[in-house]
């Protein structure tokens, strides 16, 4: 008996979640299988439920990345002090949104970018933060045709010093 007139609960391992607050007086019988009983009363004091702590939003950072190619972003050291943490939503600076705790996104032109990360937790809780990332040009190095070229200018080079001799 869970002394808020809930009724009698039979069962091993009873559990019963209290409507309002208050102090109950719960009530404890125990019959074994000869029909001996014993009971055992205790007080249960019911407060208001805790209230909710925010997660805490890490973005990592500052990040790194070239034109066109994946950035990997991190969150896996954001937090829930009180629970879990069931949404990762990303911000990337260049009007384009993502999700997840390691989103990957490709940026389009060189710049430097506020990245905005905002996590929400089980119980609604929410926080944010903001790192950045700094994109560049991919170097070109030189290839085939390059080495090619200069081969040929060279070449094309030493034959007029030969026929101006």
């Amino acid at each position: 008996n869970f002394g808020d007139g809930s009724g009698e609960i039979l069962a091993t391992t009873p559990t019963h979640i209290y409507s309002e607050e208050g102090t109950y007086t719960v009530t404890l019988t125990v019959i074994d299988n000869d029909g001996t009983s014993d009971t055992a009363v205790t007080s249960a004091v019911i407060g208001p439920p805790s209230p909710n702590e925010a997660p805490i939003a890490d973005a990592d950072g500052p990040y790194e990345g070239k034109v066109n190619k994946p950035v990997l972003f991190d969150a896996s050291r954001s937090y829930d002090p009180d629970g879990s943490i069931v949404s990762y939503v990303w911000d990337f600076g260049d009007g384009e949104n993502g999700t997840g705790q390691n989103p990957t996104h490709s940026y389009s032109k060189a710049d430097t970018y506020i990245v905005k990360l905002t996590v929400t937790d089980d119980d609604g809780g929410v926080d944010s933060t903001s790192t950045y990332v700094v994109v560049k040009e991919e170097k070109q190095t030189p290839g085939f045709e390059t080495a090619f070229l200069i081969l040929a200018i060279v070449t094309a080079i030493g034959a007029l010093r030969r026929k101006a001799k």
